[in-house]
């Protein structure tokens, strides 16, 4: 028969008292006054890399007070139990300035590089060596590998609004003109680049440029209206050209609007609106 002692520890810590007619360590901790955790401990491990090492000894020679993991592990998880929201809406927003700016850097110097491979086996094909021909080849196979990482990267997964405009500078001054409603943009400097993301997030709104690298804007335009899916998004023109040469261009296709650059903000504010709760 159970004593009080016993069903006491037991309510306590939820844990056996008595163990195949034997009675538990954790009973008898107990009944010295030790503490008892209801819970097993969880092991954590952490691997480092000889680089990550040499950052943890970097980190500590100047924070005196994490001796080691373990006491930052407990400052770590203090803060997100004291702030669990914070932590958890804390994200990379793609449309950073430097970050923005250093992905497309990367793509444009790719783009030169595989392209100017390309020029030089279809200029030079009869005459170049074997071995050259298949340097060229890896040339461009590293260089569509690191593109397809790239654009793994550069990706947002929910947006308002994508911009397809030739100029990287257009594309950041719209980005932050709404990030300041709080509206999120994508901007992509090709038409195959609008396409792709087409297929993959639907945006409320499609801010398209006439003068793109790859295809006219009004190819684009045909090519996205052709597809019933894509109905929904409300299609504005951003464009350099004067009204009258932008009229003759649309002929009869409609547009919700358009912005001429350089752009009146106050015009700009109309798409606002449409996000107005």
């Amino acid at each position: 028969m159970k004593s009080s002692e016993v069903d006491k520890f037991e309510q306590e810590t939820g844990k056996n008292s008595i163990w195949k007619g034997n009675i538990t360590k954790n009973f008898q901790k107990w009944e010295e006054g030790k503490k008892i955790y209801s819970r097993e401990k969880e092991r954590i491990s952490f691997y480092l890399d000889a680089k990550e090492k040499i950052e943890w000894k970097e980190f500590i020679d100047q924070n005196l007070q994490f001796k080691n993991f373990s006491q930052l592990i407990r400052k770590v998880v203090r803060v997100f139990i004291n702030n669990p929201s914070s932590i958890l809406q804390t994200r990379f927003s793609i449309t950073d300035h430097d970050f923005y700016y250093f992905i497309h850097q990367i793509k444009e110097e790719l783009t030169l590089i595989k392209g100017n491979a390309e020029l030089i086996i279809q200029e030079r094909n009869l005459t170049l060596q074997d071995s050259l021909s298949k340097k060229l080849d890896l040339i461009i196979d590293s260089c569509r590998a690191i593109e397809t990482k790239i654009n793994d990267i550069d990706q947002v997964n929910d947006y308002d609004i994508l911009i397809v405009d030739d100029k990287e500078e257009t594309i950041r001054l719209l980005i932050e003109f709404y990030k300041s409603y709080d509206i999120q943009c994508k901007g992509v400097l090709y038409a195959s680049e609008a396409i792709k993301e087409l297929e993959r997030v639907q945006p409320k709104v499609l801010l398209l440029d006439i003068m793109l690298v790859d295809m006219n804007g009004i190819e684009l335009y045909d090519l996205i209206r052709k597809n019933h899916k894509y109905d929904p998004i409300k299609i504005y023109i951003i464009t350099a050209f004067p009204r009258d040469t932008l009229k003759k261009q649309l002929g009869d296709r409609s547009v919700e609007g358009s912005f001429f650059k350089p752009f009146n903000f106050s015009e700009l504010e109309t798409i606002v609106t449409l996000f107005e709760n």
